[in-house]
């Protein structure tokens, strides 16, 4: 079974945002998943955030942090700690959370040969999805 490895950039100042966005990651079919999350020192830290999530499954996530670069730095991280043999890599915005089919939709398209897959999104605060407001 392939893994995906979804690469989260953690930066906030609001408790719960990222619980929303990791169990949106749970809620995925079908597949492996393991989350790497990039604390780029943030004011909430995400292993305060995880201490709210009882029955998440804790060793499928990894957490590393370091100074703070903003989203691009932290996204990078996050990416240099994903195995070497990690075949797919998925971004997640810590603020953004996915539909359950979202990863099953990526992987079918990928493993049809396309080379990357970009959806639609809905932040938690917006009315309409980004395609939309384009």
């Amino acid at each position: 079974m392939e893994t995906v490895y979804v690469v989260i950039p953690y930066f906030q100042r609001e408790q719960g945002i990222l619980q929303k966005a990791l169990r949106s990651v749970a809620a995925q079919q079908h597949f492996a998943w393991h989350v790497i999350v990039a604390d780029d020192e943030s004011p909430i830290s995400a292993e305060s955030e995880l201490a709210g999530l009882s029955d998440f499954p804790k060793n499928r996530i990894t957490i590393v942090a370091g100074c703070n670069g903003g989203p691009a730095v932290a996204r990078n991280r996050g990416l240099a700690a994903v195995p070497l043999d990690g075949q797919f890599v998925a971004f997640l915005d810590s603020d953004d959370t996915w539909s359950p089919d979202h990863l099953s939709n990526a992987l079918a398209a990928l493993n049809q040969g396309y080379d990357f897959y970009f959806a639609d999104l809905l932040q938690l605060s917006a009315r309409e999805t980004a395609f939309l407001r384009a």
